[in-house]
């Protein structure tokens, strides 16, 4: 059992929450290949837009998993779920360039499989028993800048806009849940972005924060696991995900407490190991989510087996430089995949 506060609004998640999510949210328009807006709270709040082909409906809960640097992680598969980019039904899509000795196109250059992006839309955290953003460090000042940075722009290529400031943090103040479980299964997460979509409306990225002690696992066999007191079933570091809820898609990162060896980044560390290394996974599942929203079906390298299955934050993990994000605040994290530049990059 959890609960969900926001404002004056208090939802209490017991089990299954689908019946209660369809009953409260608002039917999504028919799908197509025209960019689709998804209802948000009134406010300021920058609404969800997707483009391209939105399946109908997902069929189940579908999770791309950032690795750990751990026995299990070096084998753990990247994709979890029923969309992988070998069913989709699309062709991928690489086109060769008259420069380069054949095959005319780089490797790790990004193949787009058909589904959807999202164009715009606003990130909200949710907190496990955490009264505020401190047990994570602090990603809302990180969300901030981001957002009004050059590097979010990367994605201007995948998902056809440029406009400014697309992504930025939520208005809405962020949820937070209590409770006293130390695991969740990969049901129960998706349960938990759920209610969150009916607390605050599904016009958003939700981001869902686990403090440390809080273990979670994607199989049911319990193998693959975020569980550093368990290195025999440690797996990963964060993932993000899509899931259905009546006729509504929820979109949601899941970044655990990553201040533990096994995530942590190298030094300088200039804002300290927990909060640079909890930034650069959440700009990791942010960046994957916004061009691969329902995981391999958006875009997914697929030009060569070495890079076969990775999406844009992947093919850059373990490239960590120090550079400023906006004036006067200086971050550590991962570069991301641009195939304008064939390149890792932190701006287009």
């Amino acid at each position: 059992m959890f609960s969900i506060e926001s404002g004056r609004h208090r939802i209490l998640a017991v089990g299954v929450v689908a019946l209660v999510v369809a009953v409260m949210l608002s039917a999504q328009t028919a799908r197509s290949q025209t960019p689709i807006v998804k209802t948000t709270p009134a406010g300021t709040d920058v609404p969800v837009v997707l483009s391209g082909v939105v399946p109908s409906h997902l069929s189940g809960p579908t999770y791309h998993i950032l690795r750990a640097n751990t026995e299990v992680g070096k084998h753990t598969p990247l994709l979890f779920g029923p969309v992988t980019p070998s069913n989709t039904g699309a062709v991928a899509s690489v086109t060769a360039l008259a420069k380069l000795p054949k095959p005319g196109f780089y490797p790790a250059d990004l193949s787009f499989f058909g589904g959807t992006v999202i164009q715009q839309g606003n990130s909200l955290n949710v907190y496990y028993n955490c009264t505020d953003s401190s047990c994570f460090g602090d990603p809302e000042q990180f969300q901030t800048d981001l957002a009004k940075s050059r590097f979010i722009h990367v994605v201007d290529q995948y998902v056809g806009s440029k406009a400014d400031n697309r992504y930025p943090l939520s208005t809405t103040p962020p949820l937070h849940i209590n409770g006293s479980a130390t695991f969740f299964s990969a049901a129960d997460i998706a349960n938990m972005a759920a209610s969150a979509a009916s607390s605050a409306g599904p016009g958003h990225i939700f981001h869902i924060f686990l403090p440390q002690g809080v273990d979670t696992c994607l199989d049911p066999e319990n193998t693959v696991c975020y569980s550093p007191d368990n290195p025999a079933t440690f797996g990963f570091c964060a993932y993000h995900s899509a899931t259905s809820v009546g006729d509504v898609d929820v979109f949601y990162t899941v970044i655990p407490y990553e201040g533990v060896p096994e995530c942590m980044l190298p030094t300088p560390n200039p804002h300290g190991a927990l909060i640079d290394t909890a930034n650069s996974a959440l700009l990791h599942e942010l960046f994957e989510t916004i061009s691969d929203p329902v995981p391999g079906s958006g875009w997914v390298a697929d030009s060569s087996t070495f890079d076969t299955g990775l999406e844009m934050a992947d093919i850059c993990q373990g490239q960590y430089p120090s550079y400023v994000l906006v004036k006067g605040h200086t971050f550590q994290t991962q570069l991301v995949y641009s195939n304008f530049r064939h390149a890792c990059v932190a701006a287009p």
